[in-house]
């Protein structure tokens, strides 16, 4: 899982969270506030039941006016008034015009103590549908035999909690949708200067570590980071440099001597009464020198090539013509070894580089396909024109590159098991001279091969 991703679902995750315990939140406390005041009003309308019932006990229709007053002035929460006269046996005032089928026929009042008892009564399946009563003695009376019950329908306060919940749940589900694309924004924008320096870095290469990051806010954390891998660039490039001016000093230094023991070797070969074991001794000593000669010219290119960003002498290259006359050269090389070469270049396929460069590529690479494709094999030069690029791909029928060995042909000095044998030569920087010339000419080479059948090598340049 990327980086970004996770901080998506964390950044999700933490608001929906905290949306989600905010709205619990909300709803609990609005819902314990709200039947807080039902039971509050409802106690209050049952003390002022019981002021209207002492007040009007002897005068039985001013009681019954009263009580309508009351109840036609609370039409927002439903009310019903009972009065009861344990003595006579009968209701002195019964007013519960919204839901008379609901309240029970008869008070209990047999075991109703000194103080206000709530009940219940359901008149619905919904569970708003409920009316509460409390039911208790007329208190400060001459007539103590008067009970009174006063119930106050739930049905609104319950609407009231329902919308509530409903517009909560609304509300999370568009805060939950607004976290994920906040969480998204604050996720790209997070790690946007961290994608910049992985570009950034990614376009350094090791011939360029001269470039640095750029150092926006050196203060938190991202310019930390930018700042060490400033400064570790600064000490690779300085690494880099030793060993360049080391290799190339090296190479400097042995090419004067390797001249002169090549020289005092023909020298000593051409002199008379030397034994047949000290020609061949001398002969095989001349043979290393060329390969180290070799090997030092190599270095030496390879440093000059290090140092360069950029072809020196670009001009428009036809592959045509330079891969037609590199052919002529090395026809006569794969017609000893009994390879034929074939060539297929189309008219079209140029681009605009460095002519000697481009020549020393192809020709890497067409040498070391002859060189380790059997007698009776073929060596393929194909190149054309796609998508901007000019592909030139060379082809054998050799002994192929075991796989764990194809990505590292490309290293310097790297030579895989089947090429170390002194009959195939090699200094094991051909490869890496062609994959430089390559990059700087702005292309890219990469090779496939499979044992026993044979590999290709294909560079693709920007085409002119």
């Amino acid at each position: 899982m990327t980086l970004r991703r996770k901080l998506l679902l964390w950044y999700s995750g933490v608001f929906f969270v905290s949306a989600a315990v905010l709205v619990g939140s909300m709803y609990w406390l609005i819902a314990h506030k709200l039947r807080r005041d039902f039971f509050h009003y409802l106690g209050d309308e049952f003390a002022q039941a019981q002021r209207i019932v002492a007040e009007n006990l002897g005068n039985q229709q001013r009681l019954r006016q009263d009580i309508e007053m009351e109840v036609q002035g609370r039409k927002y929460f439903p009310l019903s008034y009972e009065v009861y006269d344990t003595a006579q046996d009968r209701y002195l005032v019964r007013l519960a015009p919204t839901w008379p089928h609901a309240l029970p026929a008869h008070m209990d009042y047999e075991n109703q103590g000194t103080t206000p008892r709530l009940s219940t009564a359901q008149f619905g399946d919904d569970p708003g549908e409920v009316v509460y009563l409390m039911t208790g003695w007329l208190q400060g009376s001459a007539d103590p035999g008067v009970v009174v019950r006063v119930g106050m329908s739930y049905e609104r306060t319950f609407e009231r909690l329902d919308d509530l919940g409903e517009y909560l749940m609304y509300a999370l589900v568009a805060s939950v949708l607004l976290s994920v694309v906040g969480s998204s924004f604050l996720a790209s924008r997070s790690l946007d200067p961290v994608d910049e320096i992985a570009s950034s870095l990614e376009r350094i290469q090791a011939a360029g570590l001269s470039a640095r990051l750029p150092e926006a806010e050196p203060a938190d954390e991202i310019g930390r980071i930018v700042s060490s891998a400033n400064r570790m660039l600064a000490r690779l490039e300085e690494s880099f440099e030793q060993v360049k001016r080391f290799a190339g000093d090296v190479a400097h230094e042995l090419r004067t001597p390797l001249s002169l023991l090549r020289c005092r070797l023909e020298l000593a070969l051409g002199e008379e009464g030397l034994s047949e074991e000290s020609r061949t001794a001398m002969g095989d000593a001349l043979h290393d020198v060329d390969e180290l000669a070799a090997l030092v010219n190599n270095l030496l290119f390879l440093a000059s090539l290090d140092a360069a960003d950029r072809p020196e002498r670009p001009e428009q290259v036809q592959f045509k013509g330079l891969v037609e006359d590199i052919g002529e050269v090395f026809g006569v090389l794969a017609d000893q070894g009994g390879v034929e070469l074939e060539i297929d270049v189309s008219d079209d396929c140029s681009v605009h580089g460095d002519r000697t460069l481009l020549h020393r590529l192809l020709c890497n690479l067409i040498e070391n396909a002859i060189r380790y494709t059997p007698p009776g094999g073929r060596v393929a030069v194909r190149a054309g024109r796609g998508d901007g690029l000019c592909r030139i791909s060379v082809s054998d029928t050799g002994i192929g590159i075991d796989p764990a060995d194809i990505d590292r042909i490309f290293d310097r000095f790297y030579r895989a098991e089947g090429s170390r044998s002194r009959g195939t030569g090699g200094t094991g920087l051909g490869l890496s001279i062609c994959r430089r010339i390559a990059e700087l000419h702005g292309g890219t080479i990469a090779a496939g091969s499979e044992m026993g059948k044979g590999t290709v090598v294909t560079v693709a340049l920007p085409a002119a």
